[in-house]
């Protein structure tokens, strides 16, 4: 895939997610309102994409203290085309944040998602959704 076309690949995406959310309102979709929307309705979320990922991977490793815990090749579906890339999951064992990180060849990516309280399950435990 040319380069020119991973670059017009990442703008549809973040103007596709930027048309998804809501503009008469800063409010966000609460679990309860996604569940009990209508169905197929697309579900609004932020990312972040970069023409070069070092930085962001730098500052997830200096800041975060978050180190690649693993790692895969995923497809994400965007308006009838794929963004495919290497999805790298970055972890701080000790105090629970993750980041999950999409890279293409071309060294561009985006920062799909982070979050908190990040742990491995056992086999004892059960999904716990809140």
């Amino acid at each position: 895939m040319k380069l020119w076309y991973k670059y017009l690949a990442i703008a549809l995406v973040v103007f596709g997610f930027s048309l998804m959310i809501q503009t008469h309102s800063d409010a966000r979709a609460e679990p309860k309102d996604i569940v009990d929307g209508p169905t197929n309705t697309p579900v609004a979320i932020s990312i972040s994409c970069f023409k070069d990922v070092t930085a962001l991977l730098e500052n997830l490793e200096e800041e975060y203290k978050e180190k690649p815990l693993a790692q895969g090749f995923t497809t994400i579906h965007v308006r009838g085309g794929d963004l495919i890339g290497k999805m790298i999951v970055y972890i701080n064992a000790t105090n629970g944040t993750f980041s999950n990180v999409l890279i293409f060849k071309d060294g561009s990516g985006c920062l799909i998602n982070s979050g908190i309280e990040f742990k491995p399950f056992t086999l004892s435990d059960k999904i716990n959704y809140y």
